[in-house]
């Protein structure tokens, strides 16, 4: 049988917008999430939800974090 092979996927990111991703990672998102576990205990799907929105959303942080952490 023949096995098809996939085409080779183009890089996600140039290696400088990857370092601007991790700067912003490591300084928002990462306090975020220590903030998040403490208010509300995020379930698998949630977390799935949480990398789709945030590939969907880019840069919209805030909003990648409301949909999942219930606010008080």
């Amino acid at each position: 049988m023949l096995r098809l092979i996939p085409p080779a996927r183009k890089a996600l990111w140039t290696p400088l917008e990857a370092a601007k991703r991790q700067k912003v990672f490591s300084h928002y998102i990462e306090p975020l999430q220590e903030e998040a576990l403490q208010r509300a205990r995020l379930c698998h799907r949630g977390l799935l939800e949480c990398a789709r929105c945030l590939k969907k959303h880019g840069k919209d942080l805030k909003r990648f974090f409301t949909h999942i952490v219930p606010l008080d």
